[in-house]
């Protein structure tokens, strides 16, 4: 079977890999299509993958494609049974270097789905159509809700939706609690490596009290912020006596190794089946080393959760884990 991937481009190779896919064509832009087995057991792998971001079945391609042939595509959907008529569903799209907006052809197509019968639910879809548009070709695909990985192909309608954005960074946190469906809200916060606090603001969005932890400066408006406390020190100097924290983030710019020892020494302020969440910068290309060397050093503080490269994440991984 034919699917189309989203991948971390540096990291295509792996991603490949974990579900034995044989590249056809490479995008350049973290996309890539290929072939691979049975569905059930790709998307299985897709799942417990670390690089793959996104994936989806190929069930209808076309060359020449334009807005203006919406509705004969709609119609070989229809005739193909891509979609259930009893179950509702949404669209999402990715792009690289089209003419035509994901916007667009989201709504447009949608349109044309409604008119033949089927049912739009923005909200709650049970079924997913997935499209990706380059040039002028345009590949599609259909998941059932239990087989999506993660509903975005693009995720910027996640950020679209942030209250206060200070910076990068802090879509890398957005993503995680996003995709991993982490309704953590309100309670009190250990911000690791904070400056200039990026994923503090983000704790704020969520009702948190703040701990920021860092020798730098935050943005002014945190300063100001009578819910977040900034200890102007490295984490290894700070003692909070006794402190127990809900949740605790780690974004340092440091070793793996250094970041992942910091996070079992102050495993003892999190309470128990509390949330933590580091990203290890992954200094070298040695990546299955580096994954090894963190955990076998917090295995024995944390529940592992997840380790996924996410699409904010740059050369770097992130682990979501659970205090034992």
């Amino acid at each position: 079977m034919e699917y189309l991937i989203a991948v971390p481009w540096m990291f295509r190779g792996k991603a490949a890999k974990e579900i034995n896919f044989n590249v056809s064509k490479e995008f350049e832009d973290g996309y890539m299509l290929g072939s691979s087995g049975d569905k059930e057991i790709v998307l299985k792998n897709a799942k417990n993958s670390i690089f793959i971001h996104n994936i989806f079945p190929v069930q209808i391609k076309k060359d020449n494609f334009n807005l203006e042939s919406l509705g004969d595509l709609a119609k070989e959907f229809d005739n193909l049974k891509i979609l259930k008529k009893s179950k509702s569903f949404a669209i999402e799209t990715a792009a690289y270097r089209s003419e035509v907006k994901t916007r667009d052809f989201e709504v447009k197509f949608g349109q044309k789905l409604e008119s033949l019968g089927y049912s739009v639910d923005l909200n709650k879809p049970e079924q997913i159509v997935y499209a990706f548009l380059h040039d002028k070709e345009v590949y599609l695909g259909c998941l059932n809700k239990n087989e999506v990985i993660y509903r975005y192909l693009d995720n910027s309608k996640v950020f679209s939706k942030i209250k206060n954005r200070l910076n990068r960074a802090q879509y890398k946190l957005v993503e995680a609690l996003d995709r991993f469906n982490m309704n953590i809200d309100d309670g009190l916060a250990l911000d690791i490596g904070a400056a200039p606090g990026g994923w503090t603001t983000e704790l704020l969005n969520h009702g948190f009290k703040v701990y920021a932890i860092d020798p730098a400066n935050l943005d002014d408006s945190l300063e100001r912020n009578e819910n977040v406390i900034h200890i102007k020190d490295k984490i290894e100097n700070v003692d909070f006596k006794g402190l127990q924290f809900d949740v605790i983030v780690n974004d340092m710019n440091s070793d793996p190794v250094e970041s992942a020892k910091i996070m079992v020494d102050n495993s003892k302020y999190l309470k128990k089946g509390g949330l933590a969440i580091m990203t290890a910068k992954l200094v070298t290309k040695n990546v299955d080393r580096f994954i090894k060397d963190v955990l076998d050093i917090i295995k024995d503080e944390y529940f592992i959760k997840t380790i996924k490269h996410l699409q904010q994440n740059r050369q770097e991984i992130t682990f979501i884990l659970e205090r034992k």
